[in-house]
């Protein structure tokens, strides 16, 4: 094989199932088929890209391991020949990878260390028919605590194993210290034994963990001395998206090629993997401290593979790259549960208004991506019922089969928009506006014209009739009637718990999902109604603050929705109706019930929540810092939405952690989110707070 080239290698953007390894191998294995068909030399996966990120407890089992481990040796036999890949695997640290290994398996052997077994069993009939069974046993060295583990490979060997992830626990989202070791924690340990492959005449460094770890003096020293046999650097660690987490890779990794003067290449997983989780697919390459090459984030593909040729469109802004985000994970839920489409109680407020938004935007980029014969097939393969022959008709004679690229025109590309509107989002999104007593005919209008605009089926009924037999029943049973005066929340509640079993069934009856669309904000202070409108199963802005999603809805109404790689603009003028409005449950009778009337500004309570979540700051921090810069940084969430006081901000801030404490039972029962800001109110994935708790206030 000719000498290993930054220029004829090739990244690996892989649509990962948690535990779906059979399926993540078919993948790999076809993207390797495809690069070697280009004239790539090698493909490179990024970390656990064979068993998945988020396999959780299931990590624990060592038949699950071994299981991994079988498949994985039955797709190195099926590779191309001469041809390298790169892909991140659970095994269990080995000695080898040690620069003095008798050291480290001194230090395991106490702990009962896991060995390496297989038994291999041969069958053969001989010429009488005679039938002859033989086994053979294969007992490998002792080996130590399971490591999240980068391997290079072909078809004839394994050429090197960088040992472990080093510094596991990178954020608060990262789970991996509950289930694998690093390999620096053990006697024998070396950074450029474990961490530079020699592949031929040429050496890679595989930085696999926190690039700062592959700054050491030690690691500058080698590539110093050897800086002509190395051909690159390999990024291979997976990261979750959050606003700006791309933006700070790419800058890691301008900041290792400029430090040691040589190409970098850093790869990401793609697509929503276990649940809440988005991985961005982001491949960069760089080249003399610049970015010659990145993957659009955010492809709707099943894998792509990026090159040092392929080039780098516009970045979209961060309002669209975090609804890219939000459709992909709809896309993903929608495919990985084999469900038909979803379900929206679309009350005419910002939040349903953006989830209905984002499911169409989904279904757009899916074709976009895809082209309409993948994206025909998939529709297919989860029963989706419609005219498929007219569909691809019309989108074939608007712009031929695809997928589609920055090509075609802005009127090409809003004729496929009209195109799914007319047969495809009908099938996919169903939403029901469901009135009570004091909802009025704004909200009603607003509802009812977002549906339109978006191409959703669209129901209205009253919740008026259930609720009056509810509240009936129980007057009757406890001997009074409950009053707007005593009984407030609980006469509000009963309206949100009642729009419930009716959307359900829906949801049910069409085997949808039904979204729930809780946000941010509300989660943090439990404005919400548990079994009501918390009710669904995913909840896809649970991770985006009210403030951030108010000003996206004026972004759309101004703007449109940028489409990743195209001039067109997805554009939903109905937005209008719903951003002339102020967020309100109407659950109350008067008509002048808003959301901040009974919280606070949601631009402060955001403030607030990410002082708290992310700066980890107590209240009469947060307090101090408030006041302190009222006038300047703070200015826009206090004296300009008026909070102007000292003491109006103290109280803002103790109504908040009032709210917050007392309603941690609520976020552990929330509906699965996505992680889209740097925080989220998720106990699993983000924030973990006692349910019960004495006050911080005191």
């Amino acid at each position: 094989m000719e000498a290993l080239s930054f220029h004829k290698v090739a990244a690996l953007s892989l649509n990962t199932q948690a535990l779906g390894v059979k399926q993540n191998l078919e993948r790999i294995l076809l993207a390797a088929q495809e690069a070697k068909a280009q004239g790539k030399q090698a493909l490179f996966g990024c970390e656990l890209c064979v068993s998945g990120m988020e396999c959780d407890d299931m990590f624990l089992s060592p038949s699950f391991i071994a299981k991994v481990q079988t498949l994985l040796r039955e797709f190195q036999q099926k590779l191309p020949e001469d041809f390298i890949v790169g892909v991140g695997v659970p095994q269990y640290l080995q000695a080898k990878c040690f620069a003095d290994p008798e050291s480290f398996l001194a230090a395991v052997a106490p702990q009962g260390s896991v060995t390496e077994h297989s038994v291999e069993v041969q069958a053969q009939v001989s010429s009488e028919g005679t039938l002859t069974v033989t086994t053979q046993e294969e007992v490998s060295e002792p080996v130590g605590p399971l490591a999240s583990s980068y391997v290079l490979m072909t078809r004839d060997e394994i050429l090197f194993t960088a040992p472990s992830k080093l510094q596991l626990a990178h954020g608060r989202t990262d789970y991996s210290q509950r289930y694998f070791s690093a390999a620096y924690d053990f006697p024998g340990f070396d950074l450029v034994h474990g961490y530079v492959a020699q592949i031929g005449t040429k050496k890679v460094l595989v930085a696999f963990g926190d690039y700062q770890f592959f700054m050491s003096p030690e690691m500058q020293a080698y590539v110093a001395d050897h800086h002509d046999d190395f051909a690159f650097i390999l990024m291979s660690d997976a990261y979750g998206y959050e606003v700006g987490r791309p933006q700070e890779v790419e800058q890691h990794c301008l900041l290792l090629s400029q430090v040691y003067s040589l190409p970098v290449i850093s790869i990401n997983n793609l697509g929503c993997e276990g649940g809440g989780t988005i991985y961005d697919g982001q491949c960069i390459f760089v080249e003399n401290a610049e970015v010659v090459s990145r993957a659009n984030l955010f492809s709707f593909k099943d894998w792509v593979i990026t090159t040092a040729q392929s080039g780098i469109l516009p970045a979209l802004s961060v309002y669209d790259e975090m609804l890219k985000a939000v459709a992909l994970g709809l896309h993903d839920w929608l495919i990985k549960t084999h469900s038909k489409g979803f379900a929206v109680s679309l009350s005419g407020g910002a939040d349903s208004a953006l989830c209905s938004t984002c499911v169409v935007l989904s279904q757009i980029y899916a074709l976009l991506n895809l082209g309409v014969t993948k994206y025909v097939q998939q529709l297919q393969s989860l029963g989706v019922q419609l005219d498929y022959g007219q569909f691809t008709n019309e989108v074939v004679s608007a712009a031929g089969v695809g997928p589609y690229d920055s090509s075609l025109s802005a009127e090409i590309i809003n004729d496929l928009i009209e195109v799914l509107k007319k047969y495809v989002i009908p099938e996919v999104l169903w939403c029901a506006y469901q009135g009570s007593d004091y909802s009025g005919s704004v909200t009603r209008t607003a509802a009812t014209e977002m549906a339109k605009c978006l191409g959703a089926k669209f129901y209205q009924w009253s919740i008026a009739p259930v609720v009056k037999d509810y509240v009936q029943t129980l007057n009757q049973a406890l001997g009074y009637d409950l009053t707007w005066e005593h009984d407030d929340i609980a006469l509000q509640n009963i309206q949100a718990r009642s729009r419930l079993p009716s959307i359900w069934l829906l949801a049910n009856h069409k085997n949808f999902l039904l979204i729930a669309t809780s946000n941010l904000s509300e989660a943090a202070v439990g404005y919400c109604t548990m079994d009501g409108d918390t009710a669904g199963g995913l909840s896809p802005i649970a991770g985006i603050g009210k403030s951030t999603i108010l000003k996206i809805n004026r972004q759309i109404v101004a703007e449109g929705i940028a489409l990743d790689g195209f001039e067109q603009r997805f554009m939903v003028p109905a937005m209008s109706y719903i951003v002339a409005q102020a967020p309100t449950a109407e659950l109350r009778p008067g008509g002048e019930q808003t959301d901040e009337k009974d919280l606070m500004p949601y631009p402060l309570l955001d403030t607030i929540r990410k002082l708290f979540t992310v700066d980890v700051l107590l209240p009469e921090e947060i307090i101090a810092e408030l006041c302190a810069h009222k006038n300047d940084k703070y200015a826009e969430v206090t004296t300009k939405v008026g909070v102007a006081t000292d003491e109006d901000i103290k109280v803002c801030v103790q109504r908040f952690f009032r709210f917050f404490q007392r309603n941690q039972w609520k976020r552990e029962r929330y509906a699965v989110g996505f992680h889209i800001e740097a925080d989220d109110s998720s106990p699993k994935g983000y924030l973990r707070f006692p349910v019960l708790s004495s006050s911080l206030l005191d």
